[in-house]
């Protein structure tokens, strides 16, 4: 049976945008060299529209909020 081994480094970010999202794309090596579009104040609502449409449910939270905090507020929703 062969030994086990393993490797320990850092990495160095690379990708323009510094939010979770880019960060995961960058940690399966795809880097960006533009970050990706934030929507602070929520979705157009033509897209709120298609989501709705394509999954046959409303939306009953378009804006950003910390997961703990949209699920007291919205869960019973």
């Amino acid at each position: 049976m062969k030994p086990l081994i393993s490797q320990v480094g850092r990495m160095q970010e690379f990708s323009a945008g510094k939010d979770s999202l880019n960060g995961h794309w960058e940690m399966m090596g795809a880097s960006l060299k533009e970050s990706l579009d934030t929507f602070p104040n929520g979705f157009l609502s033509w897209l709120i529209h298609k989501i709705e449409t394509f999954s046959n449910r409303k939306v009953i939270l378009n804006r950003p909020a910390a997961t703990l905090t949209a699920i007291k507020n919205f869960g019973q929703q």
